[in-house]
């Protein structure tokens, strides 16, 4: 049996964070600039996570996970943007699930000198079931928060590596749905 099994979306997953712990060293090569957080930033990732909810047999779901996120720095200290954060599985071939929050997030670096931060989100949630090898698609909406923590590590002027861990509470059609997620993404 395989250390990492490359047909699960969280062995691709373990080998991206292995390299961004090995580019922390890379961290001391540049100069931890205190107001490197300002103006305007672009991050988007990829990864894996469980849909903690909604399983027939009491067991969570795994599958790939990504986000989109933008906005602008209001100090070096708080940044507020958009986010769009999801999750997918394909159940078997004439059944896939995809679900996502797409929220005003922000994100609070409680110290300048380290990379570490806590997110908070609030907005709309969705969920779909796409059935009939795709011909076929339910979608529900309703009200989403993202909760999380992160941490960027520089590896350019202004570029980031970004890891997160996030859970996303979704209330969608009188139902009650909790995804965790781990990405990892760049951040502009």
């Amino acid at each position: 049996m395989a250390l990492i099994d490359r047909r699960s979306p969280f062995g691709a997953l373990l080998v991206a964070f292995a390299l961004a712990g090995a580019a922390a060293p890379a961290q001391a090569q540049f100069e931890m600039d205190k107001h490197r957080r300002s103006g305007m930033w672009f991050s988007l990732g990829l990864g894996g996570g469980w849909n903690l909810s909604n399983s027939s047999n009491g067991e969570s779901k795994s599958g790939f996970a990504g986000y989109i996120r933008a906005g602008g720095s209001l100090s070096p200290h708080l940044l507020l943007g958009g986010e769009v954060e999801w999750w997918y599985r394909d159940e078997t071939d004439d059944l896939s699930l995809s679900s996502g929050n797409f929220t005003l997030v922000g994100q609070y670096y409680p110290s300048l000198d380290l990379g570490g931060f806590v997110k908070l989100g609030v907005g709309v949630a969705a969920a779909e079931i796409i059935t009939a090898g795709g011909s076929q698609s339910t979608w529900e909406s309703g009200a989403g928060v993202t909760a999380g923590v992160g941490w960027d590590v520089p590896v350019a002027q202004k570029i980031s590596l970004t890891a997160n861990a996030d859970f996303l509470f979704q209330r969608v059609a009188g139902f009650n749905n909790t995804l965790l997620l781990f990405t990892l993404g760049v951040t502009f």
